[in-house]
């Protein structure tokens, strides 16, 4: 991952991730798409702390619980897979504190990079803003991003749109529960 990394600024980690109940270091992140777990297949906390990631402007890891730490050890508490990117150099890591829907966090990773790339804004207050969008979202609107937005296969846009209207009107908003938006949280540089 190092040498493929090299000069990347931006690492985007979908996959799920899993804490070594007994080691806190042990962070595993899967690298292939395997039912059953191969530890030695594995990204660990470990391998990502031996990374260089200083000319990574931000990792975002938007699989469920990517922000969670060791809860049961205080002494370890700021040991987790966002500080470790940090130290490995990357100046902001989003991350997420709980389990995640699919259909709002597709959502909202798109529109995250999408207000990322066309605005000056920070990390922060790009997520802030991702976060109000989604917050506020009507199912109209939402559909009406969908058609729109180029990133999404016809196949995945009809079943987004079959998913946003089931048992909804078009001015509800299905995402205005903070479940669905206030898991994404950045650490790292303000500006």
């Amino acid at each position: 991952m190092s040498e493929a990394k090299r000069g990347t600024q931006q690492i985007w980690v979908k996959c799920w991730v899993t804490l070594h109940c007994t080691q806190p270091t042990k962070y595993y992140l899967p690298l292939e798409d395997n039912k059953l777990l191969d530890l030695q297949k594995c990204l660990t906390l470990e391998d990502i702390l031996r990374l260089d990631l200083t000319s990574c402007r931000l990792v975002t890891l938007s699989a469920c619980e990517t922000g969670i730490t060791d809860f049961t050890s205080t002494s370890d508490e700021y040991i987790g897979l966002p500080s470790g990117f940090i130290l490995a150099g990357s100046p902001n890591v989003v991350s997420t504190l709980w389990a995640v829907a699919d259909i709002s966090t597709a959502i909202f990773m798109i529109q995250f990079y999408q207000t990322l790339q066309q605005s000056d804004l920070s990390v922060v207050l790009a997520l802030r803003q991702t976060q109000t969008w989604l917050r506020e979202a009507t199912v109209q609107d939402l559909l009406d991003w969908i058609d729109s937005c180029a990133v999404i296969s016809e196949e995945r846009r009809g079943q987004m749109k079959f998913t946003l209207q089931w048992g909804k009107t078009a001015e509800s908003k299905p995402f205005s529960s903070p479940y669905f938006w206030a898991a994404f949280c950045a650490i790292g540089q303000i500006n």
